[in-house]
């Protein structure tokens, strides 16, 4: 910032700086990694992700489905058995669906946070047991299609290309 002429040696200039506004980034990483552990990051997100786990499961019991929360505690998803798996898209769209009416927006897969508490956790299971409700009823009755108030959830890369 200055007059045009103090400024105007500078478009003849090179000056040099080592990283320029990578430190930036690596400011930013080291914070973060200094938080995490702070926060005892690594067991707190084992802990969610059991008592996630759990919640889902119990759901799955109690609606009569077959299936089990599958993956990493950091990025557990549902694994529903079905009788055709043609059903998948049709289902996992009911679920987001019925999710989404109990107020818990998600796909089939979690991604707990160390900001979600046990009561956030104990709404999503309540949640996940009246949408796998729906799910059943919907397979019960041979109508699952008709429960379903949108489009079939496209996978995001055929989504893009198609």
């Amino acid at each position: 910032v200055g007059s045009r002429e103090a400024m105007e040696p500078a478009g003849r200039m090179f000056v040099s700086s080592s990283y320029w506004s990578d430190n930036v980034g690596l400011i930013a990483s080291l914070t973060t990694i200094r938080e995490l552990k702070r926060r005892d990051a690594e067991h707190n997100f084992a802990r969610i992700g059991r008592v996630l786990e759990d919640a889902i499961n119990q759901a799955i019991d109690s609606s009569g489905l077959e299936g089990r929360v599958t993956g990493l505690y950091t990025n557990p998803g549902i694994t529903l058995e079905l009788p055709d798996p043609a059903l998948i898209p049709i289902v996992s769209t009911l679920f987001i669906q019925e999710m989404a009416r109990r107020g818990v927006h998600t796909y089939m897969g979690f991604k707990g946070t160390l900001a979600h508490t046990d009561e956030d956790i104990r709404i999503t299971g309540d949640a996940a047991a009246g949408a796998f409700g729906v799910i059943k009823k919907g397979l019960d009755s041979g109508d699952i299609h008709g429960l379903l108030e949108c489009d079939i959830k496209k996978e995001p890369f055929r989504r893009l290309v198609q």
